[in-house]
Formats: structure tokens, sequence, C-alpha cells
């Protein structure tokens, strides 16, 4: 017995060869003369099967494909095969189908031109059969094949022996082989919540740099705070900073670890396993693999016991003292009060005026001196590591400055740049706008104190504004 296959297809998928794959993707076997539908219910229900929804096989199916199954034409297959490799329905529809059902590898130009006249039930198998090795979209590497071993509904070695998926070439362990992890080794429930991964061997903080994840001996930042939501079908560890990204391994690069949208190819889920000194990461479907730094770098590798390289402990990020800043701030402002004169010949740390005073109020809060440009970088060497610029703007439309206030805390400094360059200690901020304490804005070197609207700022003409936060930021 054969499946009703054309061409190539038909000698890919024999009884004793790959057959069995069909079998686990279950797909109906039909012999070599099956009756009218046999082999389009086949196809069907490969079809159900990609595109994520269940399959009937019999009288369901022409209800769920949405096409009469007797007068499928080869264009309305070709257009539900290349939405399941990814492909939006405007981009179907953007250009021939045809000519892009054998752009992705879904038929020859021959074939097209054959199956355009007369499209039979071995046309939509050998079709079907194709699907599975074309590329999905934006991808050069992944075939559906591979998604579907990335999804858990195909095994690997099956579809390698199919022909249709070339991950095991590429890897060094088998990143979709089933590997339940032990009932005992799961780590008792932790709560969900924000927290940094520290590598047990190196001391050094996982963090997240665009869609790059490395290591890190930097002071605390928010590139390293990870949003990580706990379950036992699979925990997802976010970047928090950054939307709709979240740890993964890809196939294109199963070595390395990756921040990668939700939407893309990937294994995402992993499972945080007790150890004698921390936690192993490991990946949720095969607890062989884990989550390991070497070389700076975070990689995916296969499990040795005791070694710390591969363990990592969960910390809470601190959390700004601002009720310390606070108290502080008002302490500075009882020494230089709204509307104190500092008088013309005022300085501190090599500057005057505004910037002076800026810095003159930042030392007093945080214990030392530190001296930035009107860019907001540091001024000089001795500067590097004293603050940290946790945002910039260059228009200041009122969406663009709330944004970059949302991120600020009493003490910060707001530095803008030429041609109007000033300098401002943030004092709060509300619904509304910001309150800033600053001098040489009211008056010649004149003390301030003043709300501003987020909105108020859309005259400002500066090319760019920084906003300013001390590394010595008191935490809790």
């Amino acid at each position: 017995m054969v499946l009703a296959l054309g061409g190539t297809a038909q000698a890919a998928w024999t009884e004793g060869g790959s057959v069995q794959t069909l079998a686990q993707l279950k797909i109906m076997q039909a012999p070599a003369n099956a009756d009218q539908g046999a082999s389009r219910e086949t196809a069907a229900s490969m079809i159900h099967l990609l595109s994520g929804q269940e399959s009937t096989h019999v009288s369901g199916s022409k209800e769920a494909l949405g096409i009469g199954l007797g007068t499928i034409t080869v264009q309305e297959y070709a257009a539900q095969l290349l939405h399941v490799l990814g492909y939006s329905t405007d981009e179907v529809l953007n250009e021939p189908i045809l000519k892009q059902a054998v752009e992705n590898g879904l038929c020859t130009a021959k074939q097209a031109k054959k199956w355009d006249k007369a499209f039979t039930d071995a046309d939509m198998a050998e079709m079907t059969c194709r699907a599975l090795s074309a590329k999905y979209e934006e991808s050069n590497v992944i075939t559906l094949g591979d998604q579907l071993v990335c999804d858990g509904i195909l095994e690997q070695g099956a579809a390698e022996n199919a022909g249709v998926s070339t991950l095991n070439g590429r890897l060094g362990y088998q990143l979709s082989e089933q590997v339940q992890i032990p009932y005992h080794l799961k780590a008792s429930v932790l709560e969900d919540g924000a927290y940094m991964l520290v590598n047990c061997e190196s001391g050094k903080k996982m963090s997240r740099s665009k869609e790059e994840v490395s290591a890190s001996s930097a002071r605390e930042n928010e590139n390293q705070y990870f949003s990580i939501d706990f379950d036992a079908d699979g925990t997802r560890i976010s970047a928090l900073d950054a939307e709709n990204s979240e740890l993964s391994l890809v196939p294109e690069r199963s070595d390395s670890a990756l921040m990668t949208r939700r939407d893309e190819l990937a294994y995402r889920d992993f499972s945080f396993c007790s150890e004698e000194d921390g936690y192993s990461i490991r990946l949720t479907k095969n607890c062989d693999v884990v989550l390991a730094l070497r070389d700076g770098e975070i990689v995916a590798e296969k499990y040795a016991e005791g070694d710390e390289a591969q363990l990592w402990t969960l910390s809470k990020p601190s959390v700004p003292d601002t009720d310390d800043v606070g108290e502080l701030l008002e302490g500075a402002m009882k020494i230089y009060p709204d509307g104190t004169a500092l008088g013309s010949g005022y300085t501190f740390a090599g500057a005057y005026q505004c910037m002076g005073f800026a810095r003159e109020i930042y030392s007093m809060l945080f214990g030392t001196v530190a001296c930035w440009d009107y860019s907001g970088n540091p001024r000089t060497s001795a500067d590097i590591g004293k603050f940290t610029k946790t945002g910039e703007i260059t228009s200041f439309d009122e969406s663009s400055v709330r944004e970059l206030m949302s991120k600020a805390q009493p003490g910060d400094v707001l530095q803008t740049d030429k041609p109007k360059q000033h300098s401002m200690i943030v004092v709060s901020t509300d619904e509304t706008g910001f309150t800033v304490y600053d001098a040489n804005w009211a008056g010649s070197n004149v003390v301030d104190v003043r709300h501003i609207d987020y909105s108020g700022m859309t005259g400002q003409n500066s090319v760019r504004m920084s906003l300013l936060h001390s590394n010595d930021y008191p935490t809790k």
C-alpha cells in the first residue's frame, strides 16, 4: 500500500520508508487506486493539521476548508497552503497565486501550468508534501516541517526521514526530543514577577540588548530585569523593558538564547529545576537541554550535573528609595528655597548658572560630584559610571515628553542640549506634567521651583533632552 501521491512525493512516502510519518501526523493511508475524494481527504487532513484546525477527516473536511472538495482548483489549494506558510491574505492576493506557489516551492513552473488545466487528487497530495519542505515566511532556513517539529506535532526523526526537516544537521543535541523532567526536580511554586537571573559560577547577571542575550557585571539596570511567569507546563521569561519579547531558543541559532517576538518560531517554554546551589533552567520538552553562561554568552547545551555555569539564582530587582531622596531634596530646597538669588559669581564643579546648580544639588542628594555635558554624557573619564542616561528625546511633543518622564525619579537630572541648553532636577511627576527645581530660568541665577505640563515643551528650542539617573541612587 502506498499513499495516493504523485511524482517524487510518491517515491518518498512508501510503506517501510516514511509512511510512519504520515501515521504520526494522523493522515489516512489510501491505496494507489483510491476512490474519488480519498486522497483529497488525506490532503484536507494535512491542511487542517498545518493550520491548527481540528480535522474530521470525512464530512467535516469540506466545511472546515471552506471549499468544495470536488471542485477545488489549484489556485484555491495553493492559497490555503501559502496561508499556512505564514502569508497574510493581502500578501497572497497581491501577486498571481501560482507564481507565488512556484517561488515558495509548492510546485514547479511546469506543474503549475499543467495543474492549472487539471488538478487531480495525486497533484493535491504532491503539493501538500512539497509544502512541508517549503520555507516558512521570513525565514531562509526554517521549513514548515521544522515548525511541526517545534510545535510537537511531528517527531524530529520522522521529519528527517521524510526529508521535510533539516534541524538535526544543525544541532549538537535534539531541541525537539521529548525528555520529560522528573517531577521531583521541578522547583516548588515560585511567585510570578520581576527577577534578575544571576549565574552561580560567574556572579554575572543575564542581560538583554535588543534581541541578543548575554551576561553582564554592570551595575543593576533595566536590561537585567525579566518578567517570569511560572507554570508547571512551561515557564515564560520576558524582557521587562521590551514589549512582546521572550527568551527563546530558535532552530536557526539553537546554541544561543535570544529574545524573540511571541509569534516567531521558537522554543520558549522553560522549567526551573531545583539544584543544590540554585536552579537549572531547562527546556520544558527536553530536560537534557539547559541554559548556561559560556564566554559571556547565554547558550543552550546538554545538562551536566554540578556544572555551576548551568546554575542560576533569582534576585528581585532593587526598588529605588524615592522617599529617602525626596527627604534629601526637601532639605536642599530649604537651603536654596524658591526665589533664592545665587549671585553672579556662583559656580560649582566647574560649571555655573543652571548646570552648576544641578551638579551641586546632585552632590547633596547622592554624596558624590558628577559632571555631565549638555548632551547628557559623562564630562570626563572620571564621571563614567556615576550615572546612567535612562532616556532621551529629540521631539518635544506631548507623547514624547510624557514617555520620557514616565521613567523619571525624584532627583534625576533633565538636561536639554543646544541651542537652548538647560539643567533641571526632577522633583516629582503627576498626571498632567512634572515639577522641576533649577536655577537661571525665572531670573539670572535665581532658584526656581515650577510645574511643567507635558504639552508645555512643544516650543522647546533644543536638539535633545536627556534624563540622567544616579548610579548611587538609594534602594530599599
